[in-house]
C-alpha cells in the first residue's frame, strides 16, 4: 500500500517540476496550468497525509520531495520568490547564462 502512495507522490512530483519549469520559460502558461496545479496540490496533500498516518517512516523518506513539489505547484499557480531548491537552481543557471 505504501508503495502505491509513494509511486503516485513521485508522479505528481515529476509533473510539478515539469510544470514549474514550463511556467518559468513561459509565464503565460500559468493561467493554462493553474487548475491542474490546484488539483495536483490537493491530491499530493491527501497522499502525504495518508502516508504519514499509515506509514510514518515511509513518509519521512518522501517529505522533502513533497515539500519541493508543493513549492513547484505554488510557483505554477502564482509568481513567487519562494521556489523549490531545484527550480532555484534552474533560475540561477539561467542568470549565469544570461551574464555570459
Amino acid at each position: 500500500m505504501s508503495e502505491k502512495l509513494i509511486q503516485e507522490i513521485n508522479a505528481i512530483d515529476r509533473n510539478a517540476e515539469e510544470m514549474a519549469e514550463s511556467v518559468l520559460k513561459n509565464p503565460l502558461l500559468r493561467s493554462d496550468l493553474g487548475e491542474k496545479s490546484n488539483m495536483l496540490e490537493e491530491r499530493l496533500l491527501d497522499l502525504a497525509d495518508e502516508l504519514e498516518k499509515i506509514y510514518p517512516a515511509a513518509y519521512e523518506t518522501v517529505a522533502d520531495q513533497v515539500s519541493e513539489a508543493l513549492l513547484d505547484l505554488d510557483f505554477v499557480q502564482m509568481e513567487t520568490d519562494m521556489v523549490s531548491f531545484r527550480l532555484g537552481q534552474v533560475i540561477e543557471q539561467q542568470r549565469s547564462e544570461d551574464r555570459d
